[in-house]
Formats: structure tokens, C-alpha cells, sequence
């Protein structure tokens, strides 16, 4: 008896791992890329990627409706241009930065 509840009880534990998810709800299938997108790495912080493509972090987190700015994870890609911006909206030009 005691060997059946331990199989049952690993069954519903791996079940359950198989069901959880990773990467903010989005899925790979349907994940955007490209200008105007950015894929969250080791380390950054909305407030550090919203500096890096010239935003606001409080935009960035309103335009991919995340709840908590800290609630980031690594692989996620997040919308770092306003919808409807032009390709390279999102992308910040720093060939220009240093010469007149």
C-alpha cells in the first residue's frame, strides 16, 4: 500500500512540473522579434532596458501589460517601442552619439 501512494504521489509531482511555464506567458510560436522588440538577458532590469533604447520603463511595462516591472524574466522579449512606431523606433542610434 505504502509503495502505491509513493508511485501516485511521483506521477502527480511530474505532472505538475509539466505544467508549470517559464518566460512571462508568452510562447515561442507566437514570441515577436525583431526592431522594436527586446530579448530580456541575464541581469537587466526594465528600468536599465527602458535607458538602454531610450523609454520609459513605466511605457515599456504598460505596452507588454506586465503587472510588476521587477516580475522580468530572462527569455522573455518585450515590446521596448510604442505600438504602431516604425521599425526603428525601438532601436537607439548611437553611431550619431560623440560627432557633430
Amino acid at each position: 500500500m505504502q509503495k502505491i501512494r509513493l508511485v501516485i504521489l511521483a506521477i502527480l509531482i511530474v505532472m505538475l512540473a509539466a505544467c508549470s511555464t517559464t518566460g512571462g506567458g508568452q510562447t515561442g510560436a507566437s514570441t515577436p522579434s525583431g526592431p522594436g522588440y527586446y530579448t530580456v538577458q541575464k541581469g537587466d532590469t526594465l528600468y536599465a532596458i527602458g535607458r538602454k533604447f531610450g523609454q520609459d520603463h513605466r511605457s515599456i511595462a504598460s505596452w507588454n501589460k506586465l503587472e510588476n516591472a521587477n516580475g522580468i524574466e530572462v527569455g522573455q522579449v518585450l515590446r521596448v517601442a510604442p505600438p504602431g512606431a516604425t521599425a526603428d523606433a525601438g532601436v537607439k542610434n548611437t553611431d550619431r552619439v560623440g560627432k557633430a
